[in-house]
C-alpha cells in the first residue's frame, strides 16, 4: 500500500512538472514571436522613412536641376550665373513701355474740425473745517514725597587688638675672616761673578799689492842716422 501511494505521488508530481515545462515553453515562444514581429515592424518603418527621405531628396534634386544643363552635360546641376530673363534681351518679344501712372488729382484738404471751446472746470470743493482739538486734561498736582527717614547713627567699631610686642634681638656680629699673610718671594740664590774673557787677538795678513810691480823699462837707443840728432839727446834737452 505504501509503495502504491508513493508511486501515485511521484506520478502526480511528474505530470505537474511536464505541464509547467510546456506552459513555460509556450510563453517563451510567444514572447519571441512578439519580439520578432516588433522588430519586423520597426525595420519596415525605417525602410518606409528612408524611402520617403530619398524621394524627397530626389524631388529636391530634380527641382534644383536645370533642364538645359542636364541635357547638355548629362549631370544634374545649375549654371554658375543667374538665369532670370534680362529686360535688355533682344530676343524677347517687344513689349511697349509701360506708361507711367497718371497722378491722381489731389483733393483739397479738408478743414480740420476745431476743438470745442474750453469750459473752465468748477473750482474744487473746499474741504470741511477741521474740528478743533480738545483741550488736554491738566495733570493732577504733584504730591511731595515724604522726607526720607534719618539715617541710623553710626556706631564706631571697636579698635583692633594691638599686636603682640615684637622683641628685637641684636644680630650677632659677622665672623671676622682671618686672611693669611701675603707670600713674599724668596730671594734668588747668589750667582757667581761673570767671567770677563779677554778679546781674541786677530792677526792681520800682510796687505796684498793691488798691482804687480812693473817690469823695468829698458830704453834701447835708436840706430844712429847721420845728420839727425838722436832722440835721447832731444829727451835730455826737454826740461823736466
Amino acid at each position: 500500500m505504501m509503495k502504491a501511494k508513493q508511486l501515485l505521488v511521484i506520478g502526480f508530481l511528474f505530470s505537474l512538472l511536464l505541464l509547467v515545462d510546456a506552459h513555460t515553453t509556450e510563453s517563451i515562444s510567444e514572447h519571441e514571436e512578439n519580439a520578432n514581429a516588433k522588430a519586423v515592424t520597426i525595420e519596415d518603418q525605417k525602410q518606409i522613412n528612408r524611402g520617403r527621405r530619398s524621394g524627397s531628396g530626389q524631388n529636391r534634386g530634380r527641382r534644383s536641376c536645370d533642364p538645359l544643363y542636364q541635357y547638355l552635360f548629362g549631370v544634374c546641376g545649375r549654371w554658375p550665373f543667374p538665369t532670370t530673363p534680362s529686360p535688355d534681351n533682344p530676343f524677347l518679344p517687344f513689349q511697349p513701355p509701360r506708361s507711367p501712372p497718371r497722378p491722381r488729382p489731389r483733393s483739397p484738404p479738408r478743414p480740420r474740425p476745431r476743438p470745442p471751446p474750453l469750459v473752465p472746470s468748477p473750482p474744487p470743493p473746499r474741504p470741511p473745517p477741521r474740528p478743533r482739538p480738545r483741550p488736554r486734561p491738566t495733570p493732577p498736582p504733584l504730591v511731595p514725597s515724604p522726607p526720607p527717614p534719618p539715617p541710623t547713627p553710626l556706631v564706631p567699631s571697636p579698635p583692633p587688638p594691638s599686636p603682640p610686642p615684637i622683641f628685637l634681638f641684636p644680630s650677632p656680629p659677622p665672623p671676622v675672616l682671618a686672611f693669611p699673610p701675603p707670600l713674599v718671594p724668596s730671594p734668588p740664590p747668589p750667582q757667581p761673578p761673570p767671567l770677563w774673557l779677554p778679546p781674541p787677538v786677530f792677526t792681520l795678513p800682510p796687505p796684498l799689492d793691488e798691482f804687480p810691480p812693473m817690469p823695468p823699462i829698458v830704453w834701447l837707443p835708436p840706430p844712429d842716422v847721420p845728420g839727425q840728432s838722436s832722440p835721447a839727446e832731444d829727451f835730455d834737452l826737454i826740461p823736466p
